[in-house]
């Protein structure tokens, strides 16, 4: 009689930070529609390397996105999101090309300079006046495909745009979540063919989802308490912390 076994890709002991990383990620993903791998990616980096850490994450933040969708699915506009979600789509193959045949750190570090002064202004009550949203949607669709495959932090392009055009909360994270799905699906079939995302990574995805599942359900009862202004300013509090610890993490791999 054969004996299966059962093999992860990650070392069994380092499950038992990530689960508190991820507990605590999904938490801040459910509350605002991105932001997992804000909290995730600098601290996971920590116990595994690059490529093995974004083949664990996105299909994670898919699961989730899954979730926002569903239950807020009545909040999407399809003809405001569909240049987002087209341009995100060629950008995800693009950064799995980074992520597999260049250094992404000069790349990353000039899109989190552009994050961090743009989070800023929007902190400080400015706004930029956008004539053709769906351009702009695409270009912040385009470089959050292209974060996702190469870094699993996807959402900050799409959400400074929002942010500055003043969506209403549920429609915002609604949106973000349905722009990230098909970016996410791509980016996983990318990174697949590339062997990066692989059965045992999935495994590891498969024990980490019950504590991304449980800070799911925490994140929706603390929606009650952001509305308006405050859902605004926390959300870019947590994209400008984004692109500061990309900016660091990036130059601490240049040096």
């Amino acid at each position: 009689m054969g004996v299966i076994v059962i093999a992860l890709a990650v070392d069994p002991l380092s499950l038992i930070p990530a689960v508190a990383i991820v507990l605590i990620a999904a938490i801040a993903k459910g509350t605002s529609a991105f932001g997992f791998g804000l909290v995730s990616v600098p601290l996971l980096l920590l116990v595994w390397e690059p490529r093995l850490l974004v083949a664990i994450v996105l299909p994670l933040v898919l699961s989730l996105d899954t979730l926002i969708i569903a239950q807020g699915h009545s909040f999407v506009s399809p003809r405001r999101i569909l240049p987002m979600i087209a341009a995100g789509v060629v950008g995800a193959p693009v950064g799995t090309y980074v992520l597999v045949k260049a250094p992404p750190a000069l790349l990353e570090i000039a899109i989190a300079l552009v994050i961090v002064g743009f989070s800023l202004a929007l902190l400080r009550g400015y706004t930029v006046t956008i004539r053709h949203e769906s351009v702009a949607g695409s270009m912040a669709g385009f470089l959050s495909g292209l974060m996702a495959t190469s870094s699993a932090v996807s959402g900050p392009p799409m959400t400074l745009l929002l942010l500055n055009q003043r969506w209403e909360r549920d429609l915002f994270r609604t949106s973000i979540s349905s722009c990230l799905v098909p970016i996410n699906i791509i980016g996983l079939l990318s990174l697949g063919m590339s062997g990066v995302v692989t059965g045992n990574t999935l495994l590891v995805d498969l024990i980490l989802f019950p504590f991304a599942l449980l800070g799911y359900v925490v994140a929706l009862r603390l929606l009650h308490y952001l509305h308006g202004e405050r859902f605004r300013r926390m959300a870019a509090l947590l994209v400008m912390a984004a692109g500061v610890m990309a900016i660091i993490s990036r130059v601490a791999d240049l040096l």
